[in-house]
């Protein structure tokens, strides 16, 4: 029943928020494996593809996997790698990204706020110049009792060390649910406003809805 209130209430804003802006409507699609090994260290595997409305198959797809660490309570570190695949009309081109992240955390009350600093190194194929980019996230959570889950927002900005630039913007409103001991739910919409790489005048913007499902297979095979 908690998980249906949950998909209505997300159909229902993701619904009215199309009304809000957005050039162009993507929906993103994750599905991650986690493993953790101790209370400090866990890995992941991710899998991404994203479709949009003017595309009737998907044009984005990667997989991720990666490494977490938590030295301290309030600090997590990660380090991963990930292939991606861009498809623009019938040409596919990929990069291949390598992130460090560090993420200090405080908690007041019920309220926690999460900082993520990430660096990445982006590898792309000619011509388009490999890079390095900064992104920092910060999010605020809190609690809601009538739902027994959480709901947060948060605003990332994106630095381009190569252009110099800030080109990209994102703001995210969600929902996160432990759906059960050994599955965690992610319902999201996002806006993103990007910066055009060639008039640095004019500006996009792009709305995303997304769900990520999150399996804990430490949990799921000791059942």
């Amino acid at each position: 029943m908690r998980l249906l209130i949950l998909l209505t209430l997300f159909l229902v804003f993701s619904s009215l928020s199309q009304f809000c802006y957005g050039n162009e409507n993507q929906g993103f699609m994750d599905v991650e494996l986690r493993r953790r090994f101790s209370d400090q260290w866990s890995c992941f595997l991710n899998h991404r593809f994203k479709v949009r409305d003017s595309d009737p198959s998907y044009f984005v797809w990667h997989l991720k996997t990666g490494i977490r660490h938590v030295p301290v309570t309030w600090l997590n570190l990660a380090v991963d790698h990930l292939h991606e695949e861009t498809r623009t009309k019938e040409n596919w081109s990929r990069e291949l990204r390598t992130s460090f992240q560090f993420t200090p955390r405080i908690r007041s009350g019920q309220w926690t706020i999460k900082d993520r600093n990430r660096f990445e190194y982006g590898n792309f194929e000619s011509p388009k110049d490999d890079r390095w980019r900064y992104r920092n996230s910060l999010m605020l959570s809190h609690p809601l009792p009538c739902l027994s889950c959480s709901g947060y927002v948060s605003e990332e900005c994106y630095y381009d060390f190569w252009a110099e630039r800030w080109p990209k913007y994102r703001t995210t409103i969600g929902i996160k649910s432990k759906t059960t001991s050994w599955l965690d739910m992610d319902l999201y919409c996002r806006w993103d406003v990007i910066e055009d790489s060639t008039n640095y005048d004019d500006w996009d913007s792009v709305q995303i809805i997304g769900i990520k499902l999150a399996v804990d297979t430490d949990r799921l095979t000791s059942r």
